[in-house]
């Protein structure tokens, strides 16, 4: 995948959408171990852990209504930036 074609949002307008109502899914891919590090509390995110993803791709990821399918997704991901 080229992620230079990836949109990218920063952490301001991550905490922007989360105060929002807007529709979207948070997929937080952190081990459980990462999880203590920073607890996100959301009705919108979706907790797959990268090795689930690497091990089963797409059938890891939780069923979603149809409306979650049609919503944007955010996936945060702190190893790009380091």
């Amino acid at each position: 995948m080229n992620f230079s074609m990836v949109p990218e949002i920063d952490v301001y307008e991550l905490a922007r959408k989360l105060k929002s109502d807007e529709s979207f899914v948070l997929l937080d891919v952190r081990e459980a171990s990462e999880l203590d590090y920073a607890m996100i509390v959301d009705s919108r995110l979706k907790v797959v852990p990268l090795s689930r993803l690497a091990q089963f791709g797409i059938e890891a990821l939780p069923q979603m209504s149809s409306a979650c399918v049609a919503a944007s997704l955010i996936m945060p991901c702190k190893w790009m930036h380091q």
